[in-house]
């Protein structure tokens, strides 16, 4: 006499299981919408002004004259980045980032010159940048002209106070000669983030000069620009426009406030 469970036996416990699990699923997915429903809830509750506190906007210099409406769905009036005019910005949450454990809040910008779109987000790894992109004008210091920086799709996580992880690209226009050594034009460069900073690493199309915009926590910046001279005469011009020697080049490093 055999022993054991009979063919029919086993697929009818093959079909329970896929029943079983077929139902845990169901209820996995039920759970993650209401959720996100009682998420977009409460976020058409919470005003925006408290989201951009919580987010800590303040400390990298930006400020408003004032918010309308929630989380959900608002308006920023007057928005400056540091000395950047950003004009009205219109906001909206991203529902799908609810799902990531993340309230994303989606800016457009009305001031055509910044071309500001993208966003900023709290939630599971911190407080981020998300998608941003901006135009915005750079002010020249000592032998380093002014220009335009084009930031583009640039997203960032900043755990605590220090950077974590970034990615995105950055350009700049600079339409005078560098320190009257590199001639005007673009530089570009990755975004990344290096000793705990948010940095734009910038390169010039001839290679003779980099750039490094490093951005802290607090709003503060630090403009290092090497140049690396063809001669001998021209390291001399630059040692006189304040420029000092070092491994890579000829060094002139700066710091700010955005």
């Amino acid at each position: 006499m055999r022993t054991g469970r009979s063919p029919h036996r086993s697929r009818c416990g093959g079909a329970d299981k896929r029943h079983f699990g077929g139902n845990a699923m169901l209820r996995v997915l039920l759970f993650l919408i209401v959720l996100v429903g009682a998420a977009l809830a409460a976020a058409a509750f919470v005003p925006l002004k408290t989201v951009i506190d919580l987010a800590h906007l303040g400390k990298i210099g930006f400020t408003t004259a004032g918010t309308e409406g929630t989380a959900w769905e608002g308006r920023i009036y007057d928005a400056q980045l540091g000395k950047i005019a950003l004009g009205d910005i219109e906001t909206h949450a991203v529902p799908a980032e609810l799902l990531k454990g993340r309230l994303r809040i989606d800016m457009t910008g009305t001031n055509p010159g910044t071309q500001l779109s993208g966003g900023f987000s709290i939630g599971w790894g911190g407080i981020g940048i998300d998608a941003l992109n901006l135009t915005a004008s750079v002010p020249g210091e000592g032998p380093v002209p002014g220009g335009t920086l084009f930031v583009e799709n640039l997203t960032a996580r900043f755990p605590g106070t220090h950077c974590g992880t970034a990615d995105g690209s950055t350009r700049a226009y600079i339409p005078s000669p560098l320190a009257g050594v590199v001639p005007a034009g673009s530089m570009q460069g990755p975004a990344l983030c290096r000793d705990g900073a948010l940095t734009f690493d910038l390169a010039s199309d001839t290679g003779e000069a980099t750039q490094e915009i490093a951005i802290n926590a607090t709003g503060g910046y630090r403009l290092r620009t090497v140049i690396k001279p063809r001669n001998a005469l021209i390291a001399a011009g630059l040692s006189r426009k304040g420029f000092t020697p070092g491994p890579d080049g000829y060094v002139y490093q700066t710091e700010r406030r955005l």
